[in-house]
């Protein structure tokens, strides 16, 4: 819904109480933290709003805003990138895509390379030296078989590796599957589980399933639904230079704002965060924790 953020991915309850000797620690649990990202209507991250634009909901009771900071720092990015036979007719975009953004990338940055056919491979695990990224990508050769789900998953899995706290997935692919042994079911709830943004740039592949008007509709359906579960987006490969701006935007800068929670921390809150008077932003939330973040 524009202007307005539900709960997304999983929700942390987080109190710590830690002993150092004679000190102790003690975590008000009843500080509730949430990091967000704020999106216009074109999907291009809004980072100049203050902390008077921000209204908080918990369970649909106003609440004070508590503290506000914006949130910048070395990101980690996950390339999932398609080999299968069926997108050799659009190698060549592919491969400028692939090459942007790793160009594109702060040079703190992680990254890792991994690829798809009938099996996922990872070509570069997580690391800083992106010219490594580049190499290994450039010495990737077409194979037949997409296991798509399959290949998500596992690139979910390996970016959760990544001890940053920024995280995007990238994935490059005309969006067809075949033979996965996990469903598209399956492969969306993993997705909201780990919460991380996943943004899909598709190019139109020559793939069984893209040869009918249903089928290209059925993928585009299932790219919609994965992007917009994750607060990641889906790009026509027309336009790869913009969504691979917006992508490496996003997941530099985070909104850190918190309030104080009234309800027990052994009780659900739906927390619901609006921008005043803009209808035309949509807010995205991506991390809840009880004690703050």
């Amino acid at each position: 819904m524009k202007g307005t953020a539900g709960l997304a991915g999983g929700i942390l309850i987080c109190a710590a109480m830690a002993i150092a000797g004679a000190q102790t620690l003690v975590v008000d649990v009843n500080l509730t933290g949430l990091a967000v990202r704020v999106y216009d209507i074109h999907r291009t991250p809004v980072l100049n709003l203050k902390p008077e634009d921000f209204e908080i909901f918990e369970n649909g009771q106003p609440r004070p805003l508590a503290s506000f900071s914006i949130d910048s720092q070395p990101a980690a990015l996950g390339l999932l990138v398609d080999r299968s036979i069926s997108v050799g007719t659009v190698k060549k975009s592919i491969e400028r895509t692939v090459i942007q953004a790793v160009q594109s990338l702060n040079p703190d940055d992680q990254a890792f390379l991994m690829s798809f056919s009938s099996t996922a491979q990872v070509e570069v695990p997580l690391t800083t030296d992106h010219l490594a990224v580049l190499s290994a990508f450039r010495r990737l050769k077409p194979a037949a078989g997409t296991r798509f789900y399959d290949a998500t998953i596992d690139a979910l899995d390996e970016l959760s590796r990544s001890k940053r706290d920024h995280k995007a997935l990238l994935i490059v692919t005309d969006g067809a599957d075949h033979y996965s042994n996990r469903t598209f079911r399956q492969l969306l709830r993993t997705a909201r589980l780990y919460g991380y943004p996943i943004g899909v740039i598709q190019f139109a592949g020559d793939d069984s399933r893209t040869w009918t008007e249903s089928g290209r509709q059925e993928i585009a359906h299932e790219l919609e639904q994965l992007t917009a579960a994750t607060g990641g987006e889906l790009f026509n490969g027309g336009k790869a230079d913009e969504a691979v701006d917006q992508i490496l935007k996003s997941i530099h800068h985070n909104y850190l704002i918190s309030f104080y929670s009234t309800e027990s921390s052994s009780e659900f809150s739906n927390v619901e965060i609006r921008i005043r008077n803009r209808p035309d932003l949509t807010v995205f939330q991506f991390a809840h924790c009880r004690g703050g973040l």
